[in-house]
């Protein structure tokens, strides 16, 4: 069960690296990208199965586990909501993905018009905020 636990561990770690470095890409300029959504989508898959390894270990610490499922639920919620508008603003402007369009109009059907920035400032600041519930949360009982 150990084996398992650290590659569970391991994929963990990258979906959360996934989300930082996507946000260092592409998420200064109000934008996301593919590996952010599936980040999202991998953290809390991987965080259920360790979960369910500790549950067979040991009792973990529900309140702990309940704060960064929590958050992770809301990384995860902001990402396919950024990634939705995104894809509704390319198909809605296609000419904006050409680079065709006037300035004027693509400032105001930019993915940053649509909210797609804050979405991603926040998804990358709820990850930061859940790896140092992770690291500095500990159980002294």
């Amino acid at each position: 069960m150990g084996v398992i636990n650290e590659i569970v561990v391991v994929f963990h770690l990258l979906s959360m690296a996934a989300i930082v470095g996507g946000w260092l890409a592409a998420g200064r300029q109000g934008r996301i990208v593919p590996s952010m959504v599936w980040g999202g989508r991998l953290t809390v898959v991987t965080g259920l199965i360790l979960v369910a390894i500790a549950e067979m270990i040991k009792t973990p610490n529900h309140m702990k586990i309940g704060v960064k499922f929590g958050i992770a639920l809301a990384v995860l919620g902001l990402g396919e909501i950024a990634n939705s508008r995104q894809r509704k603003l390319a198909i809605e402007q296609p000419a904006l993905v050409g680079g065709g369009a006037p300035a004027a109009a693509a400032r105001a059907a930019s993915p940053a018009a649509a909210g797609v920035g804050s979405l991603v400032d926040a998804m990358f600041w709820l990850t930061v905020l859940n790896v140092a519930i992770a690291a500095l949360w500990r159980s002294y009982s």
